[in-house]
């Protein structure tokens, strides 16, 4: 996906909801941290932790997408994402929203718009979802990456 590639992780936050962010581990982690990052996301081959496929991709990545949009607009709390994201992007997140002001929408007005699905190699999809929250339509890439039977969000490009 072209929306994935370009200059170093950037970010854009003129009012809390409208940011814009790109951001991938392969290209915004340092090469000494991403190797031992993508060394603690290998299976283990004597000892695989989770034989079990992870769940769909459209449907989880909709979800995800939602969440993100949710999150940037003050809807949920961003400690949400901990689990499904990589800890260099939770962090860059963490440093983009605002202080305490209140949501920007209204609860319930996220919608997703629609997804696709583009996979990569075995254990690695790249979905675009256009997701409406109130009345701004935003875009939202992601790579996800098969760890341990669940999805894990190795890039992220919210427009």
């Amino acid at each position: 996906m072209s929306m994935l590639t370009g200059a170093r992780h950037t970010f854009d936050r003129p009012r809390r909801g409208n940011a814009h962010l790109r951001w991938d581990m392969r290209r915004d982690v340092p090469r000494a941290e991403l190797r031992d990052l993508e060394d603690r996301m290998r299976q283990d081959p004597v000892r695989p932790l989770s034989t079990s496929p992870p769940p769909d991709p459209e449907a989880w990545a909709g979800g995800l997408a939602r969440g993100v949009v949710e999150i940037l607009h003050g809807l949920r709390p961003l400690a949400q994402l901990r689990r499904w994201v990589v800890p260099d992007l939770y962090d860059l997140l963490a440093s983009m929203l605002p202080g305490d002001r209140g949501p920007q929408v209204v609860a319930g007005s996220c919608h997703v718009l629609s997804t696709h699905v583009c996979p990569i190699r075995e254990g690695v999809v790249e979905v675009a979802v256009v997701v409406r929250a109130g009345s701004r339509t935003r875009a939202i890439a992601l790579r996800l990456e098969d760890f341990r039977g669940r999805w894990l969000t190795t890039a992220l490009d919210v427009a």
